[in-house]
């Protein structure tokens, strides 16, 4: 009986060593077979000067104040201008509010949808891929060091994973806290989790087509974007969203974002640059009869 079941046993695994090294031998690369592409020819040091000086720019905003950083927000409008004056010069600029510019790209053919509209757990880092995380930012209470505080509030920046709800991290908060008299609320202008995008549209493909045309070495896959970007107005108007910049961000960049010494090196700002431009060309060509 213990022969046959050991037999059994090492059957099974003679099979699966079969299937796994036949899915190997015969499944293909989903990598397009793109041949390189030059990159465009930049003046890096130039590039980097403007992008410094509008970095000296003090563009704060206030939630109160629509006119704070007026002066600021002015002088990069028009740093803007001159910085770079063939953009302007074809697409369309439009004030938002006080301050805000919303850009349009008009296109040769008036009658087509705008591009937007059409097509558009070892490792904290890798971690937070795969649940809603949580992160205390703001705790106030009390008043006086000799006092006990008669109200305390928190401020918790929940990212929700796809898939999930605000409403789901409310429920799951009060059910944490148990009877404790604490109240949970979302703030005013809290966001839903984007919505997924398809690897299969079009847009995926001209992100990976530029991609693989400047790097040839990088295997393109799809991901989670952490944080939140501006991507996501974008959600009511588009049906697929990519959050993607072309940033070469290490551990030790990681701990920097939107602290001390935020930084990109000029080396990396330039592959972002010749990024974007080769992806500019490649939607054209892919819109062009």
């Amino acid at each position: 009986m213990i022969k046959k079941t050991l037999f059994a046993l090492f059957g099974l695994i003679a099979a699966l060593i079969l299937i796994v090294a036949a899915k190997t031998l015969f499944t293909t690369s989903k990598q397009l077979n793109i041949p390189p592409e030059n990159p465009v020819t930049l003046d890096s040091g130039a590039a980097s000067a403007r992008l410094a000086a509008a970095v000296k720019l003090q563009t704060i905003s206030s939630a109160t104040d629509a006119e704070a950083g007026a002066d600021a927000f002015k002088a990069l409008h028009q740093h803007m201008l001159t910085s770079s004056p063939k953009l302007h010069a074809a697409l369309k600029r439009e004030l938002v509010g006080s301050y805000g510019l919303l850009y349009t790209w008009p296109g040769t053919d008036s009658a087509v949808k705008p591009i937007v509209e059409a097509q558009l757990s070892r490792v904290a880092s890798t971690a937070a891929m795969l649940r809603t995380t949580t992160a205390l930012t703001v705790i106030n209470a009390g008043e006086r060091d000799n006092v006990l505080p008669g109200r305390a509030s928190a401020s918790v920046n929940f990212r929700v994973l796809p898939g999930g709800t605000s409403d789901d991290v409310i429920k799951r908060t009060l059910l944490a806290v148990g009877d404790a008299p604490i109240k949970a609320d979302k703030f005013p202008a809290f966001s839903e989790p984007s919505k997924i995008s398809r690897t299969d549209a079009p847009g995926y493909a001209a992100i990976a087509k530029t991609i693989r045309q400047l790097h040839p070495d990088v295997i393109v896959a799809p991901s989670l974007m952490l944080g939140a970007t501006d991507a996501r107005y974008f959600d009511d108007v588009a049906d697929n969203v990519y959050p993607f910049s072309p940033v070469r961000a290490g551990p030790n960049d990681l701990v920097r974002f939107h602290g001390t010494n935020e930084r990109i090196s000029v080396a990396n700002y330039t592959e972002m640059i010749q990024f974007y431009y080769q992806l500019l060309r490649n939607v054209n060509a892919a819109a062009s009869p």
